[in-house]
């Protein structure tokens, strides 16, 4: 086990030297200090994905840790949990994507509890997003960092939404309108700035990365097929075993995370808090902070 050189000293155990650090012993119902709120933030940047074993949070706990690190983030694209901004339930996503990777406003960072998990199965993969653009060579960076790329939901997906927040909602309902903008395409740059550390990640993925505005067809095709082979290789990559009342809090921005759908008929829900402010800082701009330990 390692332990941060801080006065807050908050025990964690990294899995990769990349992505990835489980933090053991925290009780994240209790209220967090001042110094463990930073650590833990700076263990977030450094490693994009913590993992809390077992604390099993209700909803209000569970709002109540998320808003220590953050605005709560609601969309009406969301299944919400009634009474509790930026809580919504979740059974599993099995695609690789961020959250609302297309939008102008994405979320930051999010936690994830799964309260039912199926006997065998039901793991998550996260990817490194920063590691894997650090690996391309100089030409390759250079190359991509003034580009931009087209983020769309598959139009199928979409549609099941629109109807989704319709039957939820009702026709209408003013929310409609803002769900239907929230799922319109957008381009965002295919490299991203993380404020806070100046580290740079390219931001795509295969659920939503349509072509890279500025290439021709055919070029666009064979640049992103490559990259979105290249950021799936396994040293990229861990993968983590649920059990019931784990929490995964990760970072939107540096990452990707898919939920493998290998069980069957058996049940795997959990609620996620969002958290605001995950808008596209482009590669140029300046860092605003001291990079992370």
């Amino acid at each position: 086990m390692t332990v941060l050189a801080t006065g807050a000293a908050v025990a964690f155990e990294p899995i990769t030297p990349g992505i990835g650090a489980v933090v053991p012993d925290l009780d994240t119902r209790r209220p967090l200090r001042p110094a463990e709120v930073a650590d833990l933030v700076g263990l977030l940047m450094r490693y994009k994905v913590l993992l809390f074993p077992r604390q099993g949070l209700d909803e209000a706990e569970h709002a109540r840790f998320a808003a220590q690190f953050g605005k709560p983030r609601d969309d009406p694209l969301e299944d919400p949990v009634p009474g509790f901004h930026g809580l919504s339930e979740l059974d599993n996503v099995p695609f690789f994507h961020a959250d609302w990777m297309f939008q102008t406003d994405p979320p930051k960072w999010a936690m994830l509890q799964l309260s039912t998990v199926p006997p065998v199965g039901g793991d998550t993969v996260f990817v490194d997003l920063v590691t894997s653009y650090a690996a391309l060579s100089d030409p390759m960076r250079a190359f991509l960092e003034p580009l931009t790329v087209l983020h769309a939901m598959d139009p199928g997906h979409a549609a099941g939404l629109r109807q989704r927040v319709v039957e939820r909602l009702g026709p209408d309902h003013p929310e409609i309108a803002v769900a239907i903008e929230h799922l319109q395409a957008r381009a965002q740059p295919l490299v991203r700035r993380i404020p806070e550390t100046g580290n740079l990640n390219h931001w795509l993925c295969p659920a939503y990365s349509r072509r890279l505005v500025e290439l021709e067809p055919a070029e666009s095709d064979a640049v992103l097929a490559y990259l979105l082979h290249h950021i799936l290789e396994p040293q990229f990559c861990i993968r983590w075993r649920w059990r019931a009342g784990d929490i995964a809090f990760w970072d939107h921005r540096t990452t990707l995370h898919r939920g493998i759908k290998d069980y069957g008929d058996a049940v795997r829900h959990g609620r996620r808090a969002s958290i605001a402010g995950g808008a596209v800082v482009p590669a140029n701009a300046p860092s605003i902070t001291t990079p992370s330990p």
